[in-house]
């Protein structure tokens, strides 16, 4: 007898798929202030987040075209509830001031119930005279100068379509010496990475990308506070063309240690150490007209001597209902299953169930560079009900 998660496998093999992105410029993505503030909460990450989080990503096909172009934009917001959005954007530029001298401007915004990045950085590169060797110097200049971040990077262009890049990252640089108020680090964040990247227009896109942010203390002497933090990451993405549409496969790790600890007896600080570590994955495949697939994310938490953990599998489906000119009608259902382990006696326990989620969207295509979506979600267990709306999300993606 086949159980029920084999089925969802066997299902997906057959139908096509549309793949989400996990994470834009990943390399750009460190310890920042709003970080430091306070520790994840477990209890926000259950199967509705997990299926905002399917639903609102920008696709993979919307973000392949995105870094194949020299300049583009690619964004997503939508509703995680009455006070939050969903964000997910980014814009980058590149332009050549010189024969072996590239410029470049990058912004992400990234912020969810696990995450919150931001920045813009600028970024100069130098190439010798064949254009396959290069050096950078990378950062992010701030009004309050004890935010500044500063990098540098090797880079090897292997060919038009792909290139390697070493790098190391020094995230709030300047803030034991250009800092107003008390805070100061006791170890400074350094991050170190590698980064993959392979993209012909929306044919094809790998990307592997890691990141190691080595341990760093950071010390809040106003509330008698030490911080402690530190994150690794490993992200694979593959698209390519196969005969019938498109092959896909994303997986995602991370591990994230936090730690808050009392640097005098008055403190209000209590001890307490949070490990977090996420895996995503998804496998698909994509045909012109429908698309199909399936999402499996585990999350698992560490308080102290006390753990939990959050299992979701979510399979999917997209269909065109009207194609005219340049409008695009479509319908979509997914349901997520969630199995939930362990407790944490500070955290809200999440149920395990099944939720499902009907979707409707509305896209304008005025040229193959250009996509705008509008989406409505609705909660397929409530459907009888008033309170069936589950919210809404906007994508645009442009080239240009």
């Amino acid at each position: 007898m086949i159980n029920r998660r084999t089925l969802i496998v066997l299902i997906v093999l057959f139908f096509t798929v549309h793949a989400k992105a996990i994470s834009l410029h990943p390399e750009f993505t460190s310890l920042n202030e709003q970080e430091a503030k306070s520790f994840d909460d477990p209890s926000l990450v259950d199967g509705e987040y997990e299926s905002d989080f399917l639903t609102y990503a920008p696709s993979l096909s919307q973000v392949s075209l995105y870094y194949s172009s020299p300049r583009a934009f690619i964004g997503s917001v939508g509703s995680l509830g009455a006070k939050q959005f969903f964000i997910n954007e980014a814009f980058h530029a590149k332009f050549s001031l010189y024969t072996q001298v590239d410029f470049s401007i990058t912004h992400f915004h990234k912020a969810d119930f696990e995450d919150e990045f931001s920045g813009t950085i600028l970024e100069f590169i130098f190439w010798d005279v064949n254009h396959k060797n290069a050096f950078s110097v990378f950062g992010e200049p701030e009004f309050q100068k004890r935010s500044d971040d500063l990098g540098i990077s090797y880079i090897r262009q292997i060919d038009l379509q792909k290139y390697l890049s070493v790098y190391i990252f020094y995230p709030e640089m300047s803030r034991n010496d250009r800092n107003i108020d008390t805070d100061r680090f006791r170890k400074r964040p350094v991050t170190l990475g590698t980064l993959f990247r392979e993209v012909d227009n929306i044919k094809k896109f790998r990307e592997i990308s890691l990141r190691y942010e080595e341990p760093t203390e950071w010390e809040f002497s106003d509330i008698k506070r030490l911080y402690k933090y530190d994150r690794l990451q490993f992200i694979l993405t593959s698209r390519s063309a196969v005969e019938s549409g498109y092959r896909n496969l994303q997986f995602e790790f991370e591990r994230k240690h936090e730690k808050e600890e009392p640097t005098a007896p008055a403190s209000t600080i209590i001890d307490t150490a949070l490990m977090r570590e996420r895996y995503r994955a998804q496998w698909s495949r994509e045909l012109q007209k429908i698309e199909a697939g399936l999402m499996w994310s585990k999350h698992i938490w560490r308080r102290n001597d006390e753990s939990q953990s959050l299992e979701s599998w979510q399979p999917f489906f997209w269909t065109n209902i009207i194609v005219r000119d340049k409008n695009i009608y479509r319908f979509g259902y997914s349901f997520v299953s969630v199995d939930h382990d362990g407790k944490i006696s500070t955290v809200k326990k999440v149920a395990s169930k099944v939720d499902h989620r009907f979707n409707l969207a509305w896209q304008y295509v005025p040229s193959v560079s250009t996509v705008l979506e509008v989406l409505l979600t609705f909660d397929g267990d409530r459907l009888a009900r008033s309170d069936f709306w589950e919210g809404g999300n906007v994508k645009l993606s442009s080239t240009f």
